[in-house]
C-alpha cells in the first residue's frame, strides 16, 4: 500500500467544500452532475470490493499459515503470519472508521478517522519493511545458512519483528507530524489524506521505498547464485526447483507491485501541476491499485501451500526402508 498525500490546491479545482454540520474532515462537491456521482460512486464500490477480497485473502493466510507453522518450524511462516495479521487488523479498522462517519458525535468521528490514519501508514511502512526481511529470508536460506541463523532462528525473529514495528512507528509520526498529514472524508470519493509541502513525507516515504528496492535485489542475486549453482547440471534439484518457486512467485512479485505504485504516484504528483483536475482521480483509482502487492503475497503463498499440499497427496513420498548393518562378536 502507497501513501499518498494531495495538496490542498487540488482539492480546491475539484469543488470540494465542508459538508454542512461542521464535522471536521467531512467534505463534499458543490456540484450535482449525474455523470460525476455515477463515476464517484463506482470508484467507491470498487474500493469496498476490493478492500472485502482483501480482508477475505488475508484470514485465509492467517489460517494457512498458522496450519503451516503447527507443522513445519520456520520463520518464514510466522513472517507471513504477522503480515497477514497487520493487514487484516487494518482492513477492519480503516472498515469501522468508514462506518463511524454518520456517527452524530463529531468529536468521536474526527478521533476514529485520526486514529485509522495512524493505523494505515504505520501498516503500509510494516508491510514493506516486512516484506524485505521475507526476501532476504529466502535469499539467506541458499547463501548463507550461519547467517539466517544468526538473523531469523530462535528468538531473533521476534528481535526483528519489534525492530520492525520500531522503525515504523517512527515513520509514521514523522509523515503526520512534521507534514501535518490530515485524513478527511468526501462524501463521493472516500477517505483522503492531504498534507502541506513542508516537513519530511517525501524524504521518510522514500527511504521506506528501498526495501521493496532491496528484496528485488535479493532475488536478483539469488537468481545469479542458482544458476551458477546449477550450471552444467543437466537436471535441477528438487531442493532448487522448490526454493526458486517460492522465491520468485511469493516476493518478487510483491516487491515489483510495489515499486510500480510508488513509481505511478510519483509521476502523478510530479506531474500534478500540469493536469490539477485529473490528480484527484489519478490518486482514487490508485488506492484501488493499492491492495495489489499486499494481496499478492499472501494469494500465491495459499497457492502455494494448496499445490504442494494436493501434489504430496497425488504423489506421496515412498518410503524407504532402513536397513541396519549388525557385526556380530564370536567368542571363544
Amino acid at each position: 500500500m502507497i501513501l499518498s498525500y494531495t495538496p490542498e490546491y487540488i482539492l480546491e479545482f475539484q469543488s470540494l467544500q465542508p459538508a454542512t454540520g461542521g464535522v471536521e474532515g467531512h467534505f463534499q462537491r458543490r456540484d450535482d452532475d449525474s455523470v460525476t456521482k455515477k463515476v464517484t460512486y463506482a470508484t467507491l464500490t470498487l474500493q469496498s470490493i476490493m478492500s472485502s477480497i482483501n480482508l477475505f485473502i488475508q484470514i485465509i493466510c492467517i489460517v494457512v499459515s498458522l496450519y503451516k507453522r503447527s507443522t513445519i518450524k520456520g520463520p518464514f511462516f510466522t513472517l507471513i503470519f504477522i503480515f497477514a495479521l497487520t493487514v487484516t487488523s487494518r482492513v477492519i479498522f480503516h472498515s469501522v472508521a468508514l462506518a463511524f462517519n454518520s456517527h452524530p458525535n463529531a468529536i468521536l468521528v474526527y478521533r476514529m478517522s485520526r486514529l485509522s490514519l495512524y493505523i494505515d501508514y504505520w501498516s503500509s511502512l510494516f508491510s514493506a519493511t516486512i516484506t524485505f526481511f521475507l526476501s532476504l529470508n529466502r535469499c539467506l536460506c541458499f547463501l548463507s545458512e550461519k547467517w539466517n541463523g544468526r538473523i531469523f532462528v530462535g528468538l531473533r525473529i521476534f528481535c526483528l519483528i519489534i525492530f520492525c514495528v520500531i522503525i515504523s512507528v517512527l515513520g509514521t509520526f514523522g509523515i503526520i507530524i512534521t507534514s501535518e498529514i490530515v485524513r478527511k472524508y468526501y462524501t463521493n470519493t472516500g477517505f483522503i489524506d492531504t498534507g502541506s509541502d513542508t516537513g519530511y513525507k517525501d524524504s521518510i516515504n522514500r527511504f521506506f521505498n528501498m526495501f521493496p528496492v532491496g528484496s528485488v535485489v535479493c532475488y536478483i542475486i539469488l537468481f545469479f547464485h542458482l544458476r551458477n549453482e546449477n550450471k552444467g547440471r543437466l537436471n535441477k534439484s528438487i531442493f532448487s526447483k522448490r526454493g526458486e518457486n517460492k522465491v520468485f512467485s511469493h516476493l518478487i512479485i510483491t516487491a515489483i507491485l510495489y515499486l510500480i505504485l510508488n513509481i505511478m504516484y510519483e509521476v502523478v504528483v510530479v506531474f500534478g501541476n500540469e493536469f490539477s483536475l485529473q490528480l484527484l482521480t489519478w490518486l482514487t483509482v490508485l488506492t484501488i491499485f493499492n491492495y495489489l502487492p499486499e494481496m499478492s503475497l499472501s494469494l500465491l503463498f495459499i497457492f502455494d501451500t494448496m499445490h504442494f499440499g494436493i501434489s504430496n497427496l497425488k504423489f506421496p513420498k515412498k518410503k524407504v526402508r532402513k536397513t541396519t548393518a549388525i557385526k556380530s562378536i564370536n567368542t571363544i
